[in-house]
């Protein structure tokens, strides 16, 4: 399952003395799930960061972002991923099912 995660930091900023270790912290943390982190990428000249996240359970997505070590002072949201032919694959069938039935006011008269 791959999950697309955005982050920004909150209001709440880390302690100085955390502050100071954040980044390397991060780096070793992305390191640490290089299998599992697909992409990692920081937002030009702002406070925020994001990546792709595959993993083989919700417990292993848990785990992952527990350690995430900005996980107490970031705000972020996942979005799950598929591929986007097989999506738009049930999208048309479910359009061609939907224009072939019967529409609802023939089915009144």
């Amino acid at each position: 399952m791959r999950f697309l995660m955005v982050s920004t930091a909150s209001r709440e900023i880390p302690p100085p003395d955390v502050a100071a270790g954040m980044g390397q912290a991060t780096l070793a943390w992305i390191d640490a799930y290089a299998g599992k982190i697909e992409q990692a990428w920081a937002f030009a000249g702002g406070l925020g960061a994001g990546g792709i996240v595959n993993v083989e359970s919700l417990e292993e997505l848990d785990e992952i972002l527990s350690s995430w070590p900005a996980q107490p002072w970031a705000d972020y949201h996942l979005y799950p991923l598929i591929d986007v032919r097989e999506s738009m694959e049930r999208y048309v069938k479910a359009q061609e099912a939907l224009a072939a039935a019967p529409s609802s006011s023939a089915q009144s008269s």
